[in-house]
């Protein structure tokens, strides 16, 4: 696909859903190194820039800018809010300053719910069975009080005992 005079594709007809945008051509960085080489969609496709389409109309912006120490154009996501404004290149590495650098364990720890994309642990599964664990202790000692006020309640045959008292009042 090419680009018109301004730099822009416009793909009418487009079907909704998950898109992996590459640049190629002399002078690019190479598709497997765009966007830091990240991205695997799971269907074969890797590296580039996900677009999710889940509307009628939608702008993506790209900015092609030189980087140090790349000795091609990198493509990046530009941030710019109209197309007459200054691009704004959006770096990841840049973004990801800070940010602890994920390595195998910690990637497997995020899919496996163990731990957050910033490393720190999530605690969600010890809450809910702290709380579960009091809704049935709860629940327990409302049984045990009904149980009881149910056994008060019911009906008891009368005692040899219970109807001496009873004679002696009526006389």
């Amino acid at each position: 696909m090419t680009t018109d005079v301004t730099g822009r594709i416009m793909l009418p007809q487009l079907a909704w859903g998950l898109y992996i945008v590459q640049f190629q051509g002399a002078g690019i960085q190479a598709p497997e190194q765009q966007n830091m080489g990240l991205l695997d969609d799971g269907g074969g496709t890797s590296n580039g820039f996900g677009v999710r389409f889940a509307e009628a109309a939608r702008t993506e912006r790209f900015v092609l800018t030189p980087m140090n120490g790349e000795p091609a154009l990198v493509p990046l996501f530009d941030m710019a809010e109209r197309d007459d404004a200054p691009p704004q290149p959006y770096d990841p590495l840049v973004a990801m300053i800070g940010v602890p650098t994920p390595t195998p364990f910690l990637v497997r720890d995020v899919v496996e719910g163990r731990v957050d994309a910033s490393g720190q642990p999530i605690r969600a599964r010890w809450d809910t069975g702290c709380f579960i664990g009091i809704g049935l202790m709860v629940w327990g000692m409302a049984l045990i009080a009904f149980l009881g006020w149910w056994r008060l309640r019911r009906s008891r045959p009368p005692t040899q005992q219970k109807e001496a008292d009873d004679a002696g009042l009526d006389g």
